[in-house]
C-alpha cells in the first residue's frame, strides 16, 4: 500500500470510530430511554464481553458469555436481539461511509491518475498496450452486461427499516461532506437519534410473509432509488474517459447496459409466482418507468424555456410540433413563443396516455393483436425520436449545455426501454417433464412419456415439433399444476404480442440434466406461439440451467445433442444463433466441494467457448453467483478476469442477490 493509499485508509478508520461513537451514544440512550437501564446495563455487559472474547479470546469471557445469556428469559433475550440488531446495522453504516470517505481520498490524492481498478484506468491500460481506438469501438459495440437481480433468500428486513436506515445514512453524508455550522450539525444528529427511537419501537421483521408482488415492489425500490441515477452518471464517466484517452476519437456509446429481474418471474420452488403475477409484475415494471420518464419530460419543460426568437428552428420542427398539439387535442400557442417547451408538454402527454393504455390493458393469449393508437409511445425509439429533435435544434443553436440534459434522458431510454427491467422466467425441468407427460396421454399420443428413454423422449418431440396440429387445446382441463405451466407460456406470449415486446426474453430451465429438458420447453412455447418458424419468430431464449456437478460435466454434450434436431437448429437460427447457457455456483459447491465446484465450473466454460467454434454460434454465459464465497461471491471484476479464454466475448449476465 503506498503513502496516500495509508493516509486514506488511516482517515476512514478515524471517521469511522467518530461515527460509531456517535451512533452508539444515541443508540445507548434510545435503550435507556425507552426500555430501561436494566436493559442498557444487559446490552454493555454482553457486548464488552463480546469485545473482549474477539480481542483476547479468553476462555473466562467465553463462559461469561454463555452462562450470562443462559441466565436471561425469553423477554429479556428479545430485548437483547433487537438492541444488537440496531447495533450491528448501525455499524454497517458507519464502516460503509468509512470505505466511501478512504475511496473518494484516493481518488482526489492521485488525481488526474485513474483510480485502480476503475473505468478510467481500463482504458488506459488499453491504450497504454496499444490498443487503437477504431478497435475499441467495435468491442463497445457488441458489449452487453446485463445484471439480474433476485430476490435475495436470506432478506426478512423490512423496507420500511432499509428506508430508514438510508435516510441515517444520508445525515452521516451532510455531517461527513457538507460544512454544517454547529445548529445545522446539531439538527443532523437530532435527525439521526429521532431514526433510531423510531427503528426501536419498529417491528424489525413481517409479520407475515411477503406477497410476491411485495418483494417485486421492493426490488422496484432499487431500481428508482439508485439506478436512474447512477446508470447516466456511468455512461458519462465512460464518454469522458475515451475523450480524454483517445482524443480527436469521435465516440457512439451503445447501450452497453441492459438490466434483468428474476422476481416475479422465478417460480422454481415458489409456487405463489402464478401467470398472473408474471403479468402483474411486467405492468409494474412498465408503470414505475413511464412514471420516471413523464417527470423527467416535465423537469425538462421546465428548464427549457428557450425563446422562439432566439432558435433558429428547422421548418419541419415546427410543422410537426402543431401537427402533434392538434393529435393531442393541447392548444398550440405556446409554438410561436416556446417550442422546446411545447415539444416537452407534448412528451408528457403522450407518456401520460401510454401509461392511461397501460393500466386498462389486460393482455390475454386469445386475442388477437390490435394496433396501438397514433399517440400512444408503442416503442422506446419513438420516445427516443422525440427526444432527439429537442437535441438536434439545441445543438443546431450552439447550446450544447442544454443538450447534455437531454443526453441524460436519452440514456435512461436506451437502457430501460419502455420495460425497464427484462423479467426471466424459471421454472423446473420436473415440472415440464410432468406437464408434457400429462399433456401427451390426454391427447393420446404417448401413454406413459415419462418413462421413455432419453433418445425416445428427443425423437417423439422431434416428430411433434414438425406437427402443424397443435397438442394442447384452447381450453385447458388439466391438473392445476399443469394448467399453470402451460398458462405460464401463455401470458408470456400475451405479454409480447399485445403489452411489451422487450419485457421477457429468457426462460430458464432449473434442474436440466439431458437435451429433452430443452426441446419440451420449446414444444410448450410452440403451443403458447412463441415459437412459429413459418412466421420467422422464435421470442424467447430456452436456456439450461447447469448447477449439478454431473450437469456441468455433461453440458456440452446435452447441447451438442441438440445441435441435430432441426427444430432446434431453426429456433437458434430465429435467436440470432445465440444460445444462453446459465451455471450455478451453490448447488455444485454444496454438492462437491468449493475447489471441485470451482474447477467443473472452470471447465464447462471452456467447453462451452469450444462450442460455440465448432458450431458456428454465439454461446453467452450466465452466472448465477452471489452472496457467500460458497455461492459465487467476491468481487465481480476479479471474477470476470478469471474466466478461460473465450468464455465472454464482450458479453455476460449475472446475478445480483438482494
Amino acid at each position: 500500500m503506498n503513502a496516500s493509499n495509508s493516509t486514506a485508509t488511516q482517515e476512514a478508520l478515524e471517521r469511522q470510530d467518530q461515527d460509531i461513537r456517535m451512533l452508539e451514544d444515541l443508540l445507548r440512550q434510545t435503550i435507556e430511554r425507552l426500555a430501561g437501564p436494566e436493559v442498557l446495563a444487559r446490552f454493555d455487559r454482553v457486548r464488552e464481553a463480546a469485545i473482549a472474547l474477539r480481542n483476547h479470546g479468553a476462555p473466562e469471557d467465553a463462559r461469561f458469555l454463555r452462562e450470562f445469556l443462559d441466565s436471561l428469559d425469553v423477554a429479556s433475550l428479545r430485548e437483547l436481539i433487537r438492541a444488537f440488531t440496531i447495533y450491528f446495522d448501525l455499524n454497517n453504516l458507519a464502516e460503509q461511509h468509512a470505505r466511501i470517505h478512504a475511496i473518494r481520498k484516493r481518488i482526489r490524492t492521485q488525481y488526474p491518475k485513474p483510480m485502480s481498478e476503475s473505468v478510467t484506468e481500463a482504458i488506459r491500460q488499453l491504450k497504454d498496450r496499444g490498443f487503437p481506438a477504431r478497435e475499441l469501438g467495435k468491442v463497445l459495440e457488441n458489449l452487453n452486461i446485463q445484471p439480474v437481480f433476485t430476490a435475495h433468500p436470506s432478506e426478512a428486513r423490512r423496507l420500511t427499516i432499509l428506508e430508514k436506515l438510508a435516510a441515517i445514512s444520508n445525515e452521516i453524508d451532510r455531517l461527513d461532506y457538507l460544512e454544517l455550522l454547529p445548529d445545522e450539525a446539531q439538527a443532523a444528529r437530532d435527525s439521526i437519534r429521532q431514526l433510531i427511537e423510531i427503528l426501536w419501537l419498529t417491528e424489525s421483521v413481517r409479520s407475515e410473509r411477503p406477497k410476491v408482488i411485495d418483494e417485486v415492489r421492493q426490488g422496484l425500490e432499487v431500481v428508482e432509488g439508485s439506478l436512474f441515477e447512477v446508470v447516466p452518471e456511468l455512461y458519462s464517466l465512460l464518454i469522458s474517459s475515451l475523450e480524454e484517452i483517445y482524443p480527436g476519437q469521435k465516440w457512439r456509446l451503445p447501450a452497453i447496459l441492459r438490466f434483468g429481474s428474476w422476481i416475479g418471474g422465478d417460480r422454481d420452488g415458489h409456487p405463489e409466482v402464478t401467470a398472473r403475477v408474471t403479468i402483474e409484475t411486467v405492468a409494474l415494471h412498465q408503470a414505475t418507468v413511464l412514471r420516471h420518464y413523464l417527470a423527467q419530460a416535465n423537469s425538462l419543460g421546465k428548464n427549457l424555456s428557450h425563446s422562439a426568437k432566439r432558435l433558429r428552428l428547422p421548418p419541419a420542427f415546427l410543422a410537426g410540433l402543431r401537427d402533434e398539439a392538434r393529435a393531442l387535442g393541447l392548444p398550440p400557442g405556446r409554438i410561436e413563443r416556446e417550442p422546446l417547451r411545447q415539444k416537452c408538454r407534448h412528451i408528457a402527454r403522450k407518456l401520460g396516455l401510454t401509461i392511461e393504455r397501460l393500466r386498462s390493458l389486460v393482455p390475454a393469449w386469445t386475442d388477437t393483436a390490435s394496433k396501438v393508437p397514433p399517440m400512444v409511445y408503442a416503442t422506446p425509439a419513438q420516445l427516443r425520436d422525440d427526444l432527439l429533435s429537442i437535441r438536434s435544434v439545441l445543438v443546431g443553436n450552439q447550446a450544447e449545455a442544454a443538450a447534455r440534459m437531454l443526453d441524460t434522458f436519452i440514456r435512461k431510454v436506451d437502457v430501460f426501454g419502455l420495460h425497464l427491467l427484462t423479467l426471466d422466467i424459471r421454472q423446473h425441468a420436473d415440472r415440464h417433464r410432468a406437464a408434457i407427460t400429462e399433456i401427451l396421454a390426454r391427447a393420446g399420443i404417448e401413454a406413459n412419456y415419462e418413462a421413455l428413454g432419453s433418445e425416445e423422449k428427443l425423437t417423439l418431440l422431434t416428430n411433434l415439433l414438425t406437427m402443424p396440429r397443435p397438442v394442447i387445446p384452447a381450453h385447458l382441463e388439466y391438473s392445476p399444476e399443469t394448467s399453470e405451466v402451460i398458462e405460464t407460456f401463455r401470458a408470456a406470449s400475451a405479454i409480447l404480442e399485445h403489452q411489451c415486446p422487450e419485457a421477457i426474453e429468457n426462460y430458464i430451465i432449473s434442474g436440466t440434466g439431458d437435451a429433452a429438458h430443452l426441446l419440451e420447453v420449446l414444444l410448450l412455447a410452440r403451443e403458447a406461439r412463441l415459437f412459429r418458424p413459418s412466421d420467422g419468430i422464435s421470442r424467447i431464449n430456452i436456456i439450461p440451467l447447469f448447477e449439478t456437478l454431473e450437469a456441468l460435466n455433461q453440458g456440452r454434450e446435452i447441447l451438442q445433442r441438440l445441435m441435430d434436431i432441426p427444430s432446434w437448429r431453426e429456433h437458434l437460427v430465429l435467436r440470432n444463433d445465440l444460445q444462453e447457457v446459465m451455471i450455478g455456483y451453490s448447488d455444485s459447491n454444496k454438492e462437491s466441494g468449493f475447489v471441485q465446484s470451482a474447477w467443473a465450473l472452470h471447465e464447462i466454460q471452456r467447453d462451452l467457448a469450444t462450442f460455440a467454434r465448432d458450431n458456428r454460434i454465439v454461446v453467452r454465459v450466465f452466472h448465477g453467483r452471489g452472496g457467500a464465497v460458497g455461492r459465487g461471491g467476491g468481487p465481480a471484476n476479479q471474477a470476470i478476469l478469471a474466466q478461460p479464454p473465450g468464455a465472454v466475448n464482450g458479453s455476460l449476465r449475472i446475478t445480483e442477490q438482494g
